[in-house]
């Protein structure tokens, strides 16, 4: 027998010899074209291997470093798993997850390791810049998020394609954030039509640089040669809000560009900006430029051009999908963002009000700047929130308020979105938190059914998987919260069966269809008895609306009075 100080102690010697550090790159060819097969690798090494990596991997230019992921520490021997999450509307992949062993000392080969998947571009795809990502997985947690480009081409290349290059793709976040203040991100992002709203976007961004706010502005933060698109897909996902400059003479040309099927630059922010929107409520800050004012069930914009009020109602615009999102046509992207309407007037009779309430706004706390954790006490979190990507908004802005109501506590926040803090996956891989939150929604669960139908790997179940472990050790180590707006604010602490039954889209997981069914990530347990494992902890239901309640029954469930 071993006792438990002296094994503890052994361990963590043990593991902190075995640990190294790794980086990833994904490589493809430099333009793919529609209806076309291809092969996209991703490299595992050591940042003293990568001159050697790179004189394989681009394989004398027939393929270009498409994007590299930041360091990780991983364990010698350990297996890990790469996960592709590439857009389905441009691309398909049959099998989009498999594992390499990171063992750089037993490598014959000192250039690193690679996984190789064919990947087929899909006939209907439109050209341009296609963001993708590869999950990194270590023992079911998401260590790394490996976010790189791919370039659909029809043969007849857009200037902005045949100026992006592998060294220009590799630098284009250093060089949007050398912008910012802080050079981590901004503020606020400034949408807007440089037709209509040229002079105002101008006006605003030098008033709120001068009241201490940090904005990205395109004529001021894009940097020269860039690619425009890519460049401003960086300034949007670094920036706390985007502040959008709406009015009737910018959104004409929305119509007249999805009726002609041309992109139209404004209404791709609009489109990118709501994507975020829905995981962060407040996100998005509209500006109505000139006055906004409702006519009975018209929405109505002022028109600088024609002098008059126009109207700007979503029936207005074609019910069509444009160019560049296929999820929902450009009535629906504008009814969205009319509904957010009026949440500032920017008038030129009076435009310091506007700019002290966007300052107001930008000064609110934002869940993408999440408050730096604390350093664990004994080297140990009380708590960890785990969430999936449709609840990250949600478990982040649930950490903020845990750490707001008890600082002399220490919690850590683990997302399969790739925005953890920095030492949370190695929390919860060494058991090192005192327990764990588990924030589940229905649309999450709904995407892991399709996920599993095709065999494929699911982070989040595989987090689901780690915390089951982890409750067979401890049954009042986890707390689950169901996170949805259908239900009652009710504390749902119904026997394991009622629950099932209150919840039917979780419950389905609990069923006899997926009692013989294993995941790729889990061998020893069933997906069914996973589920029955999580449903038979204390259940908390958490609607996003009204959070606070929820917030107050994991607190007393965390840190007992």
């Amino acid at each position: 027998v071993v006792e438990e100080g002296a094994a503890g102690a052994g361990a963590d010697a043990h593991a902190a010899a075995e640990v190294s550090k790794a980086s990833f790159s994904a490589f493809a060819p430099p333009k793919i074209q529609p209806a076309t097969t291809f092969s996209l690798k991703v490299w595992a090494y050591e940042m003293a291997q990568r001159q050697q990596m790179l004189q394989r991997a681009l394989e004398g230019g027939k393929m270009d470093e498409a994007g590299q992921s930041e360091e990780v520490s991983l364990r010698l021997g350990s297996t890990v798993r790469i996960s592709l999450d590439l857009p389905p509307d441009a691309f398909a992949c049959d099998g989009p997850a498999q594992d390499i062993l990171w063992d750089p000392p037993g490598w014959e080969d000192r250039s690193g390791t690679h996984v190789e998947f064919s990947v087929s571009c899909l006939k209907t795809a439109t050209a341009g810049l296609k963001q993708c990502k590869a999950w990194v997985l270590q023992d079911g947690l998401t260590c790394a998020v490996l976010d790189f480009t791919l370039i659909v081409s029809h043969g007849t290349d857009s200037p902005e394609s045949a100026r992006l290059s592998k060294a220009m793709r590799q630098r284009v976040t250093l060089l949007v954030l050398e912008g910012s203040a802080s050079k981590a991100g901004f503020d606020g992002f400034i949408n807007y039509r440089v037709r209509s709203e040229a002079g105002t976007a101008e006006k605003v961004c030098k008033r709120l640089l001068a009241s201490g706010a940090d904005v990205f502005w395109d004529k001021r933060n894009l940097p020269d040669g860039c690619p425009w698109e890519l460049a401003f897909r960086r300034g949007l996902k670094f920036s706390r809000h985007v502040i959008s400059l709406i009015s009737a003479d910018g959104l004409s040309l929305i119509r007249d560009n999805a009726a002609k099927r041309q992109q139209d630059n404004v209404l791709l922010e609009y489109e990118l900006a709501l994507d975020k929107c829905r995981k962060w409520p407040g996100y998005v800050i509209p500006v109505a430029v000139g006055g906004w004012r409702r006519q009975g069930s018209a929405v109505q914009l002022w028109s600088a051009q024609h002098e008059e009020w126009q109207d700007v109602s979503p029936a207005s615009f074609p019910d069509v999908h444009s160019v560049t999102c296929s999820r929902q046509t450009v009535r629906e992207t504008m009814a969205e963002m009319l509904d957010m309407c009026p949440r500032v007037d920017f008038t030129l009779e009076d435009p310091m009000a506007a700019i002290h309430e966007i300052v107001t706004l930008l000064s609110s706390r934002a869940p993408l700047l999440r408050q730096p954790s604390a350093t664990p006490k004994g080297d140990s979190y009380d708590g960890v929130v785990i969430c999936g990507p449709a609840t990250s908004a949600v478990g982040d802005n649930l950490v903020w308020s845990l750490r707001a109501d008890r600082p002399d506590h220490h919690f850590a926040f683990h997302s399969v979105m790739g925005d953890s803090d920095p030492d949370a996956t190695a929390a919860v891989r060494a058991e090192r938190c005192g327990k764990h939150v588990l924030l589940l929604s229905s649309p999450e669960l709904q995407q892991l059914q399709t996920r599993l139908d095709a065999s494929e790997c699911d982070p989040l179940l595989e987090l689901c998987e780690v915390t089951a472990d982890r409750l067979a050790m401890d049954p009042t180590s986890v707390v689950l919260v169901l996170v949805g707006d259908y239900v009652s604010f009710e504390c749902c602490q119904h026997p394991p069966e009622s629950l099932l039954q209150h919840f039917g889209a979780y419950g389905a997981f609990a069923g006899p269809r997926w009692a013989d069914t294993f995941s790729p990530s889990c061998a020893g347990r069933s997906v069914a008895e996973t589920f029955r494992m999580l449903f038979q902890v204390q259940g908390i239901h958490l609607d996003p609306r009204n959070p606070e309640w929820a917030t107050s029954r994991v607190l007393k469930l965390l840190v007992p009075q």
